[in-house]
């Protein structure tokens, strides 16, 4: 990712109490001015559903861990 873009998200804030369509467009300008981190898969999903197209690039890659000791995954736990 590139650098934080303070003068975008000090000139962009995201509105309280926000539809789905405004945080939709809010994350797709986020995304062309701003590479302060990657699209998380939520807001990808989020993205997609408001007709916004995702770059596959940019979409974040989750390690998934269970954290409950009983849960089952990629780690297992002994009894």
């Amino acid at each position: 990712m590139s650098k934080f873009n303070a003068q975008w998200h000090l000139a962009h804030v995201m509105p309280k109490h926000s539809t789905d369509q405004q945080r939709a467009q809010w994350h797709s300008e986020h995304a062309l001015h701003c590479g302060c981190r990657a699209i998380a898969p939520s807001i990808a999903k989020l993205l997609k559903a408001n007709g916004y197209e995702v770059p596959e690039t940019l979409v974040a890659r989750w390690n998934w861990r269970p954290i409950h000791p009983d849960a089952r995954g990629p780690r297992e736990v002994a009894h």
